[in-house]
């Protein structure tokens, strides 16, 4: 009987560690998730020059769940030249279409700082507050700044690119071109 109880107790001892390594490696996983084109978003937590946050996936779907999100990860201000000709191109797609900033750089609070109040975009501008070897530039494929990562209504990449005069083309192939 003595055997018994301590194999049943050897067994749940083994069953409960290899458990725990699961969970931890689904843990692991989950958080080095890679963004590619036909996968789902990845996440991000995000957070505002005044200090709220949020999540990216609030934003998948817009309003009536039939928006597309274009996500524009830049870093510093020679990203924002091509501005004036991005919101040029997604005001043509205006209902279709939701765009949202993340400032990614090795230094957040300097981007805090600088933009609270003086928002450069006419949409949120966010940011994932880690230096760039910790935040969401090891979870998207950003080859250079700015990049852009489409993502349809179902939450899922529909395009990835680093070219600003790219958008127009970008969108209109998978929006089908303006209303």
């Amino acid at each position: 009987m003595k055997k018994l109880i301590l194999g049943l107790v050897a067994l749940l001892a083994v069953g409960t560690a290899a458990a725990q390594q699961t969970d931890a490696q689904a843990i692991q996983g989950a958080q080095a998730a890679k963004a590619t084109v036909g996968g789902e978003l990845v996440d991000i937590e995000l957070c505002d020059p005044e200090g709220g946050y949020t999540y990216l996936a609030d934003y998948v779907g817009g309003k009536d769940d039939k928006r597309y999100l274009m996500v524009y990860f830049w870093t510093c201000s020679a990203c924002l030249r091509g501005v004036d000709q991005v919101v040029r191109e997604v005001e043509k797609y205006g209902d279709r279409l939701d765009v949202v900033a993340v400032n990614l750089s090795n230094d957040p609070q300097s981007w805090a700082t600088t933009y609270a109040g003086a928002n450069p975009f006419p949409w949120a501008n966010l940011s994932d507050g880690k230096p760039l070897a910790d935040g969401a530039s090891q979870r998207y494929p950003i080859p250079r700044f700015p990049t852009y990562v489409l993502v349809g209504p179902a939450g899922k990449i529909v395009a990835i690119w680093s070219d600003t005069a790219a958008v127009a083309e970008q969108l209109k192939a998978n929006l089908g071109g303006p209303k």
